[in-house]
C-alpha cells in the first residue's frame, strides 16, 4: 500500500512540475507570436506605400517546385503575403492540384509588371497557372 501511495505522489509530483513547464513554454510562445504579429504588422504597413497586386496561383504548386522558385523571385524584388492557401495531396491514382492566392508589392509600378511577368512565365514553363485577381487595393 505504501508502494502505491509512493507511486501516485510521484506521480502528482511529475505532473505538477510538467505542467508547469508547459504553461511557461505556452507563455513564452504566446509572447513570441505577439512579437512576430507586431513586427509583422508593420513591415505590412510599410509594404502598403508600394504598388501591390494579388494573384492567384493553381496547380502542382509543390511537385513542379514552382513555389520554392517563385517565393525566391518575389524575395529578390519585393515582398508578399499569402491571403488564401488550398493544398490538395495527390491520391494514389488521381493528381489534384493546389492553389493559392498571394498579395505582391514591390518599390515601383514596373517592378512589380517585370515580377508578374516572371512568375507567368515560370508558371507557363511548369504548369501552374497565374492570373492577377487584384491590383492595387
Amino acid at each position: 500500500m505504501i508502494c502505491i501511495v509512493t507511486i501516485f505522489i510521484s506521480m502528482c509530483l511529475f505532473c505538477c512540475k510538467f505542467n508547469a513547464r508547459f504553461r511557461a513554454e505556452k507563455e513564452r510562445a504566446v509572447k513570441d507570436l505577439k512579437a512576430l504579429s507586431a513586427k509583422a504588422r508593420s513591415e505590412s504597413a510599410l509594404q502598403q506605400q508600394h504598388p501591390q497586386c494579388a494573384l492567384l496561383l493553381q496547380g502542382h504548386l509543390f511537385d513542379s517546385k514552382f513555389i520554392n522558385t517563385a517565393f525566391d523571385l518575389i524575395e529578390k524584388r519585393g515582398a508578399f503575403e499569402i491571403l488564401d492557401f488550398l493544398v490538395v495531396p495527390n491520391l494514389e491514382n488521381l493528381a489534384r492540384e493546389s492553389q493559392m492566392v498571394v498579395a505582391l508589392s514591390a518599390p515601383d509600378a514596373d517592378t512589380l509588371s517585370a515580377l508578374q511577368e516572371d512568375l507567368a512565365k515560370l508558371g507557363d514553363l511548369l504548369g501552374v497557372r497565374v492570373a492577377e485577381v487584384r491590383s492595387e487595393w
